[in-house]
């Protein structure tokens, strides 16, 4: 195998491996946003403008994760 493919090859295999780390951060903020917006767990922790911006907050973390997933393909 020439140098350029092997590098080519290791390439190709981190960018699957940063691909479905940011999937799986990604989930694990989405089911985060779940909890907090449906009352659950967070509630007791945080005031109602508190609640609010922790989902802003999470949100825009998601579109980020989401728009660093599309430039990925």
């Amino acid at each position: 195998m020439a140098k350029g493919s092997i590098r080519s090859a290791i390439a190709a295999a981190v960018m699957i491996s940063v691909q479905a780390y940011l999937e799986q951060l990604r989930a694990a903020y989405r089911k985060r946003l779940a909890r907090i917006e449906r009352e659950g767990e967070p509630a007791d922790r945080y005031s109602v403008e508190e609640r609010a911006v922790e989902i802003q907050r999470i949100r825009a973390t998601i579109a980020l994760l989401e728009q660093d997933l599309h430039d990925a393909k």
